[in-house]
This record gives structure tokens, sequence and C-alpha cells, in this order.
């Protein structure tokens, strides 16, 4: 079975605008599509990122350079991930696709993780 990431984007905004009623909804969608995942042995891994902006670092001819952000647009930002096993992209475009990201405006980027 492969690993894929699922990259979420563009749903931060969208999240903000809720009250915090409709915000405990979207919380449990995402509980009960993490237990489905887990139940069916498919999550590897997940994590939500802070609000903070990161850094980026660069090599230059002086050293290592620290700047601040990624300098992607706020409606680019990565808000979280998850790593799950498929056996192939139509099944992980089935199991990605019950991501509640996706109802919400957001966009759910994927990734095939290289064998070691």
């Amino acid at each position: 079975m492969k690993e894929y990431m699922l990259i979420f984007r563009n749903y931060q905004a969208a999240f903000d605008s809720l009250a915090p009623a409709e915000l405990d909804q979207v919380l449990a969608e995402f509980l009960r599509w993490n237990e489905a995942l887990r139940a069916e042995d498919r999550l590897v891994e997940l994590g939500r990122l802070s609000r903070d902006p990161g850094h980026t670092l660069r090599k230059d001819s002086a050293g290592v350079v620290t700047l601040d952000g990624p300098y992607a647009e706020a409606r680019e930002a990565i808000g979280g991930y998850y790593r799950i096993r498929a056996q192939d992209i139509e099944e992980l475009r089935a199991l990605a696709g019950r991501c509640p990201v996706l109802q919400y405006g957001g966009v759910v980027e994927v990734r095939e993780v290289a064998d070691p």
C-alpha cells in the first residue's frame, strides 16, 4: 500500500467566518473523518499548523539566512496535512474526497510519499 500526503490549503478564511456552533460542527466532521480513516487503518499521521506565518531558510554567500514567512499569498496558505495509506490514486481520491475541507472551499493537494 502506498502513502500519500494530503496538504490542506485555502480554508482558514472560511473557518474564521463561522459562528462558534458552526465551527464545532466542522470540528465534529473532522473527528468523524479521522476516526473513519483510523478504523480503516489508513491514517498514518496528521497535523495542523499554527497561525505563525513561519520562516523560510535560504543559503547565500554569507551563509544561511532566515526570512519571515514562506511568501505564499494568504489564500495559498497551508493549514494542515494528513499522511494516509491507499492502494492507488483512485482509492486515494475516494478517501480524500470525504475531507471536510472541501465542503468549505478548501483545496486538498495530494502528493505520493516516496519510498525511503
